[in-house]
C-alpha cells in the first residue's frame, strides 16, 4: 500500500493482512487526520519541534477496516487472544505514523534500519532511538503513540494480543496493571520466540496451533517481564523455542503414553530441575499441569465428536481407567465425561 501525503515524492509502504474476523482492525487516514479537532498550538508539538521542520508523511493508524482490501499480504496468523503478521514501511524522505489500539501492540525489526526514529506516547517526553534488526517496540493497550521515522526500508514482524491474553500467559489474579512502552530496545528472548513463530508461519500451511499458543505465551511472558509487570510467578527462566516445539510435540504425540520429566527433558536438552522451570517460565505451568490439560482437552473432543467407547478414550489420551478420566473430568469441567457428551450431542442436533 503506497500512501502519499505532505509532499508527492515522499511515501511511505505499509503492507500487511488481517483476517475478516468480528475484531475490529488497523485503518489508515489520510495525512490530516492525525490533526482533525486538535487546537492550533497542539498540531505544532507533534511530535517534536524538530520534527516538525520537515516536509514529512502523516500516516494514522487506528483500529478500523482490514488493511486486506488495500495491500499485498505478507503473512499471517490469528489464534484466539493474538494475532502475528508481517509489515514493511519504506520512509527514505520520511514518515510521520500516529498509532493507537485496544490491544497490546509489540514489534520486532526483522530488517532493515532507520537513520532517524523519535516517538511518544500520550504526549510524555520524546525518545530518539534509531530502529535496527532485532529492535523491539511495545504499545501498550489504550496508549496512542505518535512517531517520526526518516530513512531506510524496513520489515517488521508484529505481534498483537489482547489484555485477557496477557493476563492467562502470567497467570494473573484478575487485577489489571499496565505495562510501560518499550522504544526500539533489546529484547533477545523476545525476538527468538517471535522469529520463531515467523518461521513456522511461513514453512507451514497450517502450523500447529499448541506450538504457536505456547510460543506466543513464552513471548508474552518474557515481552511483560521488560515492560515492568509485576505477576505471581516470577521465573526468570525460559526455554529455546525450538526446545519447546520438541516438548510440546512430543506431548501431543505420546500422551497416551506413561510421559516422564526425565524424557521431556532429554527432548529439551537439560537438567530435570532445569527443564521444570524453564517449562513454567515459558508457559506459566507446570510439565504435569500442562500434560493434564492437553488430556482433557482431547477427551473432550473424542467425546464431543464420536462414539468411543469412554474407556477407549480414557486409553488414548492417557488416564489410567475409566473411573480415572471420570475423576480428572469431572473435577476440571464440573461434569462427568458421560455428562459432556450428552451434552454436546444435544447442541450439535440444535
Amino acid at each position: 500500500m503506497w500512501i502519499t501525503g505532505l509532499h508527492p515524492f515522499k511515501s511511505m509502504t505499509i503492507t500487511a493482512l488481517r483476517p475478516n474476523s468480528g475484531r475490529p482492525h488497523h485503518r489508515l487516514e489520510p495525512p490530516q487526520a492525525l490533526f482533525r479537532d486538535r487546537p492550533r498550538s497542539e498540531k505544532r508539538q507533534l511530535p517534536s519541534s524538530k520534527c516538525c521542520t520537515r516536509n514529512l508523511l502523516d500516516v494514522q493508524v487506528s483500529r478500523g477496516s482490514p488493511l486486506a482490501q488495500h495491500g499485498r499480504n505478507l503473512q499471517i496468523l490469528e489464534l484466539s487472544g493474538f494475532t502475528l503478521y508481517l509489515s514493511r514501511a519504506q520512509a527514505f524522505g520520511g514518515a510521520r505514523y500516529h498509532t493507537a489500539s485496544d490491544w497490546h501492540q509489540a514489534s520486532v525489526t526483522r530488517t532493515g534500519a532507520s537513520h532517524y526514529s523519535a516517538s511518544r506516547t500520550d504526549g510524555g517526553p520524546l525518545i530518539e532511538r534509531p530502529d535496527r534488526p532485532g529492535s523491539v517496540s511495545l504499545t501498550p493497550a489504550g496508549r496512542e503513540r505518535a512517531g517520526v521515522m526518516e530513512g531506510g526500508s524496513l520489515s517488521f514482524i508484529r505481534l498483537e494480543f489482547s489484555d485477557d491474553f496477557l493476563m492467562d500467559a502470567c497467570q494473573m489474579d484478575g487485577s489489571r496493571q499496565s505495562m510501560i512502552p518499550i522504544y526500539n530496545d533489546r529484547s533477545e528472548k523476545f525476538r527468538v520466540l517471535i522469529e520463531r513463530m515467523t518461521e513456522l508461519s511461513e514453512i507451514a500451511e497450517r502450523p500447529p496451533v499448541i506450538v504457536m499458543e505456547q510460543l506466543a505465551i513464552a513471548a508474552v511472558r518474557n515481552l511483560a517481564r521488560e515492560a515492568r509487570l509485576e505477576f505471581g510467578r516470577h521465573d526468570d527462566a525460559w526455554m529455546h523455542p525450538a526446545a519447546l516445539q520438541r516438548v510440546v510435540d512430543r506431548i501431543e504425540a505420546e500422551m497416551h503414553e506413561d510421559l516422564s520429566l526425565a524424557l521431556l527433558a532429554q527432548d529439551a536438552g537439560l537438567s530435570i530441575s532445569a527443564f521444570v522451570r524453564a517449562f513454567r517460565g515459558s508457559t506459566g505451568v507446570s510439565p504435569g499441569e500442562y500434560l493434564i490439560r492437553r488430556r482433557i482437552y482431547r477427551a473432550s473432543k473424542l467425546l464431543a465428536g464420536g462414539s468411543i467407547a469412554i474407556k477407549e478414550i480414557a486409553r488414548m489420551c492417557g488416564f489410567a481407567s475409566h473411573a480415572h478420566l471420570t475423576n480428572v473430568f469431572r473435577s476440571r469441567m464440573g461434569e462427568p465425561p458421560a455428562s459432556h457428551r450428552r451434552l454436546s450431542r444435544s447442541m450439535s442436533r440444535t
